[in-house]
């Protein structure tokens, strides 16, 4: 029994430490904030502005175009006007390593809409927009969304992209939860250990 409510302790620690980061996409070709540092579990939240914007996640020796195995793709997200969409596109920072981004729409990425997490030293987010500077023609990107969850803002409701193996995927593996619902789920079980 003991072991259980340590076990939700811990959970629900871990979980009040992570926070969400907000980086917008667009109205103008940028993401903001476009430099970020952010801790595992953190949620990196992207939200979009006219007119139509992307985010995928790219390799630091080739820019604008996507990594070569899992990463992350969230579709193209049109809005029309001047609001913001009332979708946003989540993903999980798994762990501190470097995270590169960039817009895939039309020539967004050479005209510097990219990003990164976690800028190891000696690959700086300038010498990034540089290189995509210099590439030629549209940036690279799926067909599909992946790798993340697409939801309405502020809605725990969720459509998931569907990863290159044709499975159900999202930004925590699989498992798409609330840090409410973790918590309740974790607390029924502790007091059926009882």
């Amino acid at each position: 029994m003991k072991s259980f409510q340590i076990l939700a302790t811990v959970a629900a620690a871990a979980m009040a430490s992570a926070k969400t980061i907000r980086i917008d996409s667009g109205p103008m070709l940028e993401f903001k904030p476009d430099n970020i540092m952010a801790e595992a579990g953190d949620m990196l939240e992207f939200h979009f502005y006219a007119r139509n914007h992307s985010v995928a996640q790219g390799d630091f020796a080739s820019a604008c175009q996507p990594v070569k195995t899992a990463g992350f793709f969230s579709g193209y997200v049109p809005v029309m006007g001047t609001s913001e969409s009332e979708s946003v596109f989540t993903v999980k920072v798994n762990d501190t390593k470097p995270i590169w981004f960039y817009c895939t729409q039309g020539q967004h990425c050479k005209g510097g809409m990219v990003g990164v997490v976690n800028a190891p030293q000696g690959k700086t987010l300038d010498m990034y927009k540089t290189a995509a500077a210099a590439t030629n023609g549209p940036a690279g990107a799926a067909v599909m969304a992946f790798g993340g969850t697409m939801a309405m803002a502020g809605s725990a409701n969720a459509t998931e992209g569907s990863g290159s193996d044709g499975k159900m995927n999202s930004a925590d593996g699989g498992v798409r939860a609330t840090s409410a619902g973790v918590l309740a789920a974790m607390a029924g079980l502790v007091v059926l250990m009882m």
